[in-house]
């Protein structure tokens, strides 16, 4: 398999589509990957590429909605790629895959600006409903990790005597983040507006 997956006219850019981009430096598991978008109406796929020079040029001069990267490659990991491709493309989401489940990769990716943190061993159906939830403004945390993300942001929140800071509305508006609630959907279920929940969401990072 060569290194990257040209553009053809079947993955043009497509306004009604959501266009997107993937990288991993492990052959075979970016053909797998580009696999589970072929029957995908609504996703196409407009590069698939192993090298990270290659995805950034090309997010240089293309509009992408949502970008799938490995965390761990040997040119750049998965949260120093989120950070460049932000740089690049703001209004890129970006997707971390990974076969280690860890806290640090998890935090790390996320802070770096990262929409969505999934296992490689997610099924395609996952795969495609994750570029969809991230597409739409939310993000998306596999679920083993959820629990203990709450968990992280509840124990940084702990005061002196042991005592959690956080007002009740702040959990409420951080299990709604976990499960990969948007801004505008949070508003409207807590009958609050967005821009409270924008200040709930600063507090709480």
């Amino acid at each position: 398999m060569s290194s990257l997956t040209a553009l053809d006219p079947e993955h043009t850019l497509d306004p009604e589509r959501i266009g997107v981009v993937l990288i991993d430096d492990d052959a075979m598991a970016l053909t797998c990957l580009e696999s589970y978008f072929t029957a995908a109406e609504d996703i196409h796929v407009l590069l698939a590429t192993r090298h990270a020079d290659q995805m950034l040029e090309f997010l240089e001069s293309n509009r992408v909605n949502v970008l799938i990267t490995d965390v761990h490659m040997e040119s750049m990991d998965g949260v120093e790629m989120a950070r460049e491709v932000l740089r690049v493309s703001p209004s890129t989401g970006v997707i971390l895959l990974t076969t280690v489940d860890t806290d640090d990769s998890l935090i790390q990716g996320l802070s770096a600006g990262a929409s969505g943190f999934l296992l490689k061993s997610a099924s395609a159906h996952e795969i495609l409903s994750a570029v969809r939830t991230v597409h739409s403004g939310a993000k998306v945390v596999t679920p083993m990790s959820t629990a203990r993300l709450i968990d992280y942001v509840l124990a940084s929140a702990h005061a002196e005597d042991g005592s959690v800071t956080l007002s009740k509305r702040e959990r409420d508006v951080l299990h709604m983040l976990c499960e990969g609630a948007s801004n505008r959907r949070i508003a409207s279920q807590l009958s609050i507006s967005e821009a409270t929940v924008k200040s709930h969401v600063s507090v709480l990072f």
